[in-house]
């Protein structure tokens, strides 16, 4: 009797929480939303790892033609359709080549978030239309979109549904790669992010912190350079472990 209260009681809650956009699974470190943590990394560049993302072998055979999709001037990458805020994260990947691999998936991670901002399911006729090599489409599928674009009906387009859950973790994946891929400062500026994506602040906020971020202040000169009030750092590992790190990692060169 008592475990069936209970199990009543949870149900409620889910159903509460799938049908609250502003709750989503933000605060739940544990779900399938947030990528796969290190709880035993011994600084916040540990926490990540590139390998969530791509694997070894996947970086080894796209790696060229990341490179020479991204070699080029700042003007005519955005000219070309490149985010500004991946722009910023390039680089000299003259030194890293397979660097240009994430760069791109995240990317393609970012377009596809922003076609499905307002809207809960994908055309077939944009997802074709997607300018990208073959495994950045096919991790993205794995990943985010793993099920079949259909026809409701004769006269309807073919869609692939996606759900709160699926955007949720898309966007997840999206913060986190960018934050790993800034080496340097392992940080995420919230406004340009959140004007991206054509997110909130708020969300953008949570799910960084859900993901192990302290927010701060951004100084003057931070405020300036980055546009934005506040600043998302990775401090360790998801809410379920209290620990935390504080201070820059002396860990070695990241991608």
């Amino acid at each position: 009797m008592l475990s069936s209260a209970f199990s009543s009681a949870n149900m409620k809650k889910e159903d509460e929480i799938a049908n609250n956009p502003e709750i989503s699974l933000l605060k739940t470190a544990e779900s399938s939303v947030l990528p796969k943590a290190n709880m035993d990394g011994k600084s916040p560049r540990e926490i990540y790892l590139f390998s969530n993302f791509l694997s070894d072998a996947e970086v080894i055979t796209f790696k060229s033609e990341a490179f020479d999709r991204l070699n080029d001037s700042r003007k005519n990458l955005i000219a070309n359709g490149l985010s500004p805020l991946v722009c910023n994260l390039i680089g000299n990947i003259s030194i890293n080549t397979e660097r240009t691999c994430f760069l791109l998936l995240l990317d393609a991670m970012i377009h596809c978030y922003k076609i499905l901002a307002k809207r809960r399911f994908l055309l077939q006729t944009e997802w074709v239309q997607l300018q990208y090599p073959m495994i950045v489409l096919s991790k993205i599928r794995e990943l985010f979109l793993p099920g079949e674009f259909i026809c409701e009906n004769s006269r309807s387009k073919r869609k692939l549904p996606v759900n709160l859950m699926v955007k949720d973790r898309l966007l997840a994946h999206i913060l986190c790669l960018a934050i790993i891929l800034d080496y340097e400062n392992i940080s995420l500026p919230i406004t340009p992010w959140a004007k991206e994506l054509g997110a909130a602040e708020p969300k953008i906020t949570k799910m960084a912190t859900a993901l192990g971020c302290n927010v701060i202040a951004a100084t003057a000169a931070e405020g300036v350079r980055l546009g934005t009030l506040r600043i998302a750092r990775l401090v360790g590992p998801p809410q379920k472990s209290k620990k935390r790190f504080s201070g820059r990692s002396t860990a070695g060169r990241g991608r």
